[in-house]
């Protein structure tokens, strides 16, 4: 199963530049795990980090200016730091396997000449051998750019050299990520594969009042948008494995 190893943050909030785990150019570092804690006083940005992943999913699922907008975020100007002069940025350092070689995928969000919110720059790299630097096998700066076909090792070095089958790219919609198009066509495998990872994640907002409401369900593998299925999960987590659920409950006590 695939996992985000890293992650860079600019301009999102409070979180004027972070960097967790491995990035692409922070590589001397170890991996993020299977499982993060993040602790801090109030006002430090823990709710800003657990956002941004909320929001990068908004993105895939509503378009950039729609995301600014929900859950009561307040549009783009609320969400970019306070005198930030650069673009909202996020790069995320992915990897399918222990055995595969990793994605970086890089995604700015600026205003345009109307002052609506659109996706500026988006990028996907990949590195062709097991050290080194990586390829871009998709690159878009304001909607155009390209795209390579296939489940390869193509893409364009920073050099301009090229392997592999290049495809030039116009979107239509430069408020929606490349990769909700381009990952919907079969003959971009990579893209394709990328964008299923995403869409399989979810910020939950847990909320203790609505966990409270007794739930008639069958059990559930995973939490909803607000955690009011926590009971439906913690049958789950009985049935499929019971003797580690007890073990929990021994914690707890």
């Amino acid at each position: 199963m695939g996992k985000i190893e890293g992650i860079k943050i600019q301009n999102y909030g409070v979180l004027k530049d972070i960097v967790l785990g491995k990035t692409r150019t922070n590589q001397n570092v170890r991996a993020l795990g299977n499982l993060v804690a993040v602790i801090g006083p109030s006002g430090n940005g823990k709710s800003a980090l657990a956002d941004a992943f909320g929001f990068i999913a908004d993105c895939l699922e509503m378009g950039v200016e729609a995301a600014c907008d929900a859950n009561n975020r307040g549009g783009f100007e609320k969400l970019i730091s306070q005198g930030a002069a650069e673009p909202i940025l996020f790069e995320l350092y992915y990897r399918e396997s222990s055995n595969t070689r990793p994605i970086i995928y890089e995604l700015e969000i600026d205003l345009d000449q109307m002052r609506r919110p659109y996706v500026k720059r988006e990028r996907l790299r990949q590195r062709v051998e097991r050290y080194g630097w990586p390829r871009s096998f998709m690159y878009l700066q304001d909607g155009a750019g390209y795209a390579f076909e296939g489940n390869d090792d193509g893409g364009q070095d920073d050099d301009g050299s090229i392997t592999g089958k290049k495809v030039e790219v116009q979107l239509a919609d430069i408020r929606r990520p490349g990769i909700v198009t381009l990952g919907a066509m079969k003959q971009y495998d990579r893209i394709e594969k990328f964008l299923s990872f995403l869409k399989s994640w979810y910020l939950c907002y847990f909320s203790p009042d609505a966990a409270r409401t007794l739930q008639t369900a069958a059990p559930q593998a995973y939490l909803d948008r607000i955690g009011s299925n926590i009971n439906n999960v913690a049958q789950y987590m009985y049935r499929e494995n019971r003797k580690d659920f007890e073990k929990v409950l021994q914690e707890i006590q």
